[in-house]
């Protein structure tokens, strides 16, 4: 197996929005290899927006996105959702995941779309569950295990493809307090494992305190801030 595959992310004067007025514009940042960033600002202003453009979700009104070196939107949708689906991992605030389906399935999902066997992609699913501690789960339905469990769940199906760069939109927002510094630490550690590049949308000073760099949305615009004024 070749060593962990590690991301760059470029926005070039990207604005995007819903509506005639763009919630971000003309927004020049670079996410360097393997960095851990935190994207902070008030409700509304567009945090979850802007991971949508960067994870080739949303496509921008202006500007150009580059993952990998790869410009995202100068590619068709098809071979846009093909590079999501073997480069960009996503953790949603509340999971996600399929309700008729067991923890391990859904894991499974990212894997078999890229093209693995059955058999392989419940191999990876088992031994990812095993890693964030919930391996004895792996046959659970998203119902039967608590608001942790499944978000630990939704980590290891962001991870199973071994993505370059992982996009998390409040990971921990749902959790009560003795489970949000848990499954931060096991998302940020396996991820930092893997060479990942992570970027987290969050008001939670948990994040803020544990990653390298953090970056304000305001007004439509980012720019760093020092942890202490966050």
């Amino acid at each position: 197996m070749s060593g962990p595959r590690r991301s760059e992310v470029r926005l070039d004067a990207v604005s995007a929005g819903f509506g005639p007025t763009p919630s971000i514009r003309a927004i020049d940042l670079v996410v360097e290899h393997g960095e851990q960033v935190a994207i902070v600002g008030p409700s509304g202003v567009g945090k979850s927006t802007l991971l949508s453009v960067i994870g080739g979700l949303l496509e921008p009104s202006a500007g150009e996105v580059h993952v990998d070196g790869v410009d995202l939107f100068a590619m068709s949708e098809r071979e846009r959702s093909e590079f999501r689906c073997a480069h960009i991992g996503f953790v949603f605030q509340f999971g996600n995941l399929l309700s008729e389906l067991t923890l391990a399935e859904n894991v499974a999902i990212p894997r078999r779309l890229a093209g693995a066997t059955r058999r392989e992609s419940s191999r990876a699913a088992a031994e990812l569950l095993e890693e964030l501690g919930i391996g004895s789960l792996a046959t659970r339905l998203p119902s039967e295990v608590s608001g942790g469990e499944s978000q630990r769940a939704t980590i290891a199906r962001a991870l199973i493809n071994g993505p370059s760069l992982l996009l998390a939109d409040e990971p921990t927002g749902s959790l009560d307090p003795e489970n949000k510094r848990h499954v931060l630490d096991l998302l940020l550690d396996a991820a930092g494992a893997r060479g990942a590049t992570v970027m987290i949308v969050t008001h939670d000073l948990n994040v803020v305190e544990r990653v390298e760099r953090t970056c304000e949305l305001r007004s439509g615009q980012v720019t760093d801030v020092a942890p202490s004024i966050v």
